[in-house]
Protein backbone atom coordinates (compact mmCIF):
# COMPACT_ATOMS: atom_id res chain seq x y z
CA UNK A 1 0.00 0.00 0.00
CA UNK A 2 2.91 2.34 0.64
CA UNK A 3 3.84 1.99 -3.03
CA UNK A 4 0.35 3.09 -4.16
CA UNK A 5 0.29 6.02 -1.73
CA UNK A 6 3.68 7.16 -3.03
CA UNK A 7 2.59 6.72 -6.63
CA UNK A 8 -0.62 8.69 -6.00
CA UNK A 9 1.35 11.50 -4.31
CA UNK A 10 3.82 11.58 -7.20
CA UNK A 11 0.97 11.72 -9.72
CA UNK A 12 -0.64 14.67 -7.92
CA UNK A 13 2.72 16.42 -7.62
CA UNK A 14 3.25 16.03 -11.37
CA UNK A 15 -0.22 17.40 -12.08
CA UNK A 16 0.49 20.41 -9.84
CA UNK A 17 3.77 21.03 -11.67
CA UNK A 18 2.13 20.67 -15.09
CA UNK A 19 -0.72 23.01 -14.13
CA UNK A 20 1.63 25.57 -12.57
CA UNK A 21 3.78 25.62 -15.71
CA UNK A 22 0.73 25.56 -18.04
CA UNK A 23 1.72 22.17 -19.55
CA UNK A 24 -1.35 20.12 -18.60
CA UNK A 25 -1.84 18.68 -22.08
CA UNK A 26 -4.75 16.24 -22.46
CA UNK A 27 -5.65 16.61 -18.77
CA UNK A 28 -6.80 20.14 -19.58
CA UNK A 29 -10.16 18.51 -20.47
CA UNK A 30 -10.98 18.84 -16.74
CA UNK A 31 -11.41 22.58 -17.30
CA UNK A 32 -13.83 22.04 -20.21
CA UNK A 33 -16.91 21.53 -18.03
CA UNK A 34 -18.33 23.63 -15.19
CA UNK A 35 -16.66 22.95 -11.85
CA UNK A 36 -14.38 20.37 -13.46
CA UNK A 37 -11.45 21.82 -11.56
CA UNK A 38 -13.33 21.38 -8.26
CA UNK A 39 -14.22 17.79 -9.19
CA UNK A 40 -10.55 17.16 -9.99
CA UNK A 41 -9.48 18.46 -6.59
CA UNK A 42 -12.13 16.32 -4.89
CA UNK A 43 -11.20 13.11 -6.71
CA UNK A 44 -7.41 13.51 -6.64
CA UNK A 45 -7.16 14.49 -2.99
CA UNK A 46 -9.76 11.88 -2.05
CA UNK A 47 -7.64 9.18 -3.68
CA UNK A 48 -4.52 10.54 -2.04
CA UNK A 49 -6.23 10.53 1.36
CA UNK A 50 -7.49 6.99 0.85
CA UNK A 51 -4.11 5.58 -0.16
CA UNK A 52 -2.11 7.55 2.43
CA UNK A 53 -4.42 6.50 5.25
CA UNK A 54 -4.40 2.84 4.21
CA UNK A 55 -0.59 2.98 4.03
CA UNK A 56 -0.39 4.56 7.49
CA UNK A 57 -2.78 1.94 8.89
CA UNK A 58 -0.60 -0.80 7.39
CA UNK A 59 2.61 0.76 8.73
CA UNK A 60 1.23 1.21 12.27
CA UNK A 61 -1.13 -1.76 12.80
CA UNK A 62 -1.22 -1.51 16.59
CA UNK A 63 -2.18 2.18 16.80
CA UNK A 64 -5.68 3.63 16.93
CA UNK A 65 -7.04 4.14 13.40
CA UNK A 66 -8.90 7.35 14.12
CA UNK A 67 -5.86 8.95 15.74
CA UNK A 68 -3.67 7.95 12.79
CA UNK A 69 -6.28 9.23 10.32
CA UNK A 70 -6.50 12.60 12.06
CA UNK A 71 -2.72 13.01 11.97
CA UNK A 72 -2.47 11.99 8.31
CA UNK A 73 -5.34 14.27 7.32
CA UNK A 74 -3.85 17.22 9.18
CA UNK A 75 -0.59 16.78 7.27
CA UNK A 76 -2.52 16.56 3.98
CA UNK A 77 -4.60 19.61 4.89
CA UNK A 78 -1.51 21.72 5.62
CA UNK A 79 0.21 20.62 2.40
CA UNK A 80 -2.94 21.30 0.37
CA UNK A 81 -3.31 24.77 1.90
CA UNK A 82 0.35 25.59 1.20
CA UNK A 83 -0.06 24.49 -2.42
CA UNK A 84 -3.25 26.48 -2.92
CA UNK A 85 -1.91 29.63 -1.23
CA UNK A 86 1.33 29.38 -3.25
CA UNK A 87 -0.77 30.05 -6.35
CA UNK A 88 -1.07 33.68 -5.30
CA UNK A 89 2.51 34.15 -6.55
CA UNK A 90 2.30 31.99 -9.71
CA UNK A 91 1.23 34.10 -12.72
CA UNK A 92 -0.52 31.24 -14.56
CA UNK A 93 -2.57 30.28 -11.47
CA UNK A 94 -4.99 31.87 -9.06
CA UNK A 95 -5.91 31.09 -5.47
CA UNK A 96 -9.40 29.63 -5.10
CA UNK A 97 -10.92 28.84 -1.72
CA UNK A 98 -13.46 26.54 -3.43
CA UNK A 99 -10.60 24.42 -4.82
CA UNK A 100 -9.23 24.05 -1.31
CA UNK A 101 -12.69 23.21 0.04
CA UNK A 102 -13.24 20.59 -2.67
CA UNK A 103 -9.86 19.07 -1.80
CA UNK A 104 -10.73 18.97 1.89
CA UNK A 105 -14.05 17.28 1.13
CA UNK A 106 -12.16 14.71 -0.96
CA UNK A 107 -9.79 14.09 1.95
CA UNK A 108 -12.78 13.58 4.27
CA UNK A 109 -14.33 11.04 1.89
CA UNK A 110 -10.97 9.29 1.44
CA UNK A 111 -10.38 8.91 5.17
CA UNK A 112 -13.94 7.72 5.71
CA UNK A 113 -13.46 5.05 3.01
CA UNK A 114 -10.08 4.05 4.46
CA UNK A 115 -11.57 3.56 7.93
CA UNK A 116 -14.51 1.64 6.45
CA UNK A 117 -12.19 -0.63 4.44
CA UNK A 118 -9.97 -1.18 7.46
CA UNK A 119 -12.97 -2.16 9.61
CA UNK A 120 -14.16 -4.61 6.98
CA UNK A 121 -10.67 -6.10 6.74
CA UNK A 122 -10.45 -6.65 10.49
CA UNK A 123 -14.10 -7.80 10.85
CA UNK A 124 -15.00 -9.67 7.66
CA UNK A 125 -18.59 -10.72 7.21
CA UNK A 126 -19.24 -14.38 7.85
CA UNK A 127 -21.10 -16.40 5.21
CA UNK A 128 -24.85 -16.03 5.58
CA UNK A 129 -24.72 -12.55 7.16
Amino acid sequence: MKFWAGLCALFILLIVIFVDTDHLGILHVVYDFPYGDKAGHFVLFGLLSLTVNLAVFEARPSQDRKSLAIKACLVLAVLMALEEFSQIWIPARSFDLLDLTAGYLGVALGVWLAILLEKRKSNPLKPGQ
